[in-house]
């Protein structure tokens, strides 16, 4: 799978979206542990580019080719995806309402 540059930093996770996501971790986790600092038992869940992610500790991105996504935030650091992005959006951003523009100076009455 690809590396997708983010070009933002990584966020943690909500409470309610780490225990609502608990399950996803677990396999997340074993599914990236050697990625993972193996005296951290239980990583922190963070939010990139939509995803749901832990930070990879020991990741080469030269001799990686597995199948899981994997992210790269603005400061060279490397996650793993948990739980794919949404549909709603990028990065807890909700969805915007659309406004129409104002009027411009020709639209106006002489």
């Amino acid at each position: 799978m690809p590396i997708i540059d983010t070009g933002k930093k990584a966020t943690t996770a909500s409470n309610s979206a780490i225990s609502a996501l608990h399950s996803e971790k677990q396999k997340g986790i074993a599914k990236w542990k050697s990625y993972l600092d193996p005296r951290n038992t239980n990583p922190d869940l963070y939010v990139l580019a939509g995803a749901y992610v832990v930070r990879l500790d020991r990741f080469d991105p030269k001799t990686y080719n597995g199948p899981g996504t994997v992210y790269e935030d603005k400061s060279g650091h490397y996650y793993g995806e948990i739980v794919p992005p949404s549909d709603q959006g990028d990065d807890d951003i909700p969805p915007q309402p659309s406004r129409g523009m104002p009027p411009s100076s020709d639209d106006e009455d002489d």
